[in-house]
């Protein structure tokens, strides 16, 4: 709940009423009470937990006290941290404690989904659940696949035509094994021809 002028002036009386050691009195002193708490507290519910703890554990009243109880266990609105030195509320303490309400939490979480756990366990039965089935009407009945179409099959062939074939295959071999010999043979006349050439001048100069 949002805090409100009227929650803390309530706080105010109930703290002064409890004897705390060196609360303020005068109009001033509460005021200052009264600025100072609606600038770090941010709920009603804040403010009540604040309330009780300064009432049974302060010794003395001081406002940075009072700051550094609260920050024990809340975020201060304004920002500004303080720490205490209220025994049950100092820094190291006010982390065991969150520690402790941690593990409590988490220690009752366990427990909650364990007892659901068994809950659901009661209702189900013995032994193993029974696979869902869908009815049939729910099942959406799929087209039957198209017939195979058959691969066209090679054209058989007579043994006369695959021996024409082979011979006429054999035939282009030994033409290009003919082509290939006269091209060398008339590579080999053509040097033959070039050496004749380079070497008739040096003939007629030795004669």
């Amino acid at each position: 709940m949002k805090l409100t002028r009227e929650h803390v002036t309530r706080a105010i009386a109930k703290m002064s009423q409890s004897r705390i050691p060196y609360f303020p009195t005068g109009d001033l002193g509460l005021e200052m009470v009264q600025r100072s708490i609606e600038q770090f507290v941010g709920t009603a519910e804040q403010l009540e937990w604040l309330t009780n703890v300064a009432c049974n554990t302060m010794r003395a009243w001081s406002l940075p006290e009072l700051r550094g109880l609260f920050c024990s266990r809340f975020a201060p609105a304004d920002g500004v941290w303080a720490t205490a030195e209220t025994p049950g509320f100092t820094p190291d303490e006010a982390m065991a404690a969150s520690e402790r309400a941690y593990l409590d939490r988490e220690s009752k979480d366990y427990e909650r989904k364990l007892a659901a756990w068994k809950e659901e366990a009661k209702l189900l039965g013995p032994g193993e659940p029974e696979p869902f089935e869908l009815p049939p009407a729910a099942v959406k009945m799929l087209p039957a696949p198209p017939p195979a179409v058959p691969e066209p099959s090679k054209p058989t062939i007579s043994l006369r035509e695959a021996e024409e074939q082979l011979e006429q295959q054999l035939a282009r071999s030994l033409r290009r094994s003919a082509d290939e010999a006269a091209r060398l043979i008339a590579e080999l006349e053509q040097q033959l021809e070039s050496k004749k050439k380079v070497t008739e001048p040096e003939a007629k100069w030795v004669n």
